[in-house]
């Protein structure tokens, strides 16, 4: 009975662990976040220190982006690195850039590579 307890004892340092840390990380960072949403994206299965780190960055530079649309955007099977990063970029020559274009593009560009890499190029 001991080793059970001492079992789930330790399942849910390591999970709570986990998303204390990312918390931590990102409340430092000036990324506002709740502990609810981090289990959540954990329950998800989602990556949630990849994500955080994608919604710190945009966060620091400025950027008007939820956490829960960097994840929904994954989900969808978006290259969210991709688009954060073109959203920074838009942002620092003065272009403007919405999440929705970012994401479109991420998941167009990521389509056409796949396209290119399994049936050549499109004629």
């Amino acid at each position: 009975m001991a080793g059970f307890i001492g079992c789930v004892a330790i399942a849910i340092f390591l999970i709570f662990g986990t998303i204390a840390k990312m918390w931590l990380m990102c409340m430092m960072s000036g990324a506002q976040v709740t502990a609810p949403q981090l289990l959540g994206m954990k329950l998800r299965r989602s990556p949630v220190k990849k994500l955080c780190e994608l919604y710190i960055m945009a966060t620091q530079a400025g950027l008007d982006i939820r956490l829960s649309q960097i994840e929904s955007a994954y989900k969808a099977g978006a290259d969210v690195e991709l688009a954060v990063r073109a959203m920074i970029k838009a942002a620092r020559i003065g272009q403007n850039l919405t999440w929705e274009e970012a994401e479109q593009k991420a998941m167009t560009d990521q389509y056409d590579d796949y396209v290119e890499d399994n049936y050549g190029p499109a004629e």
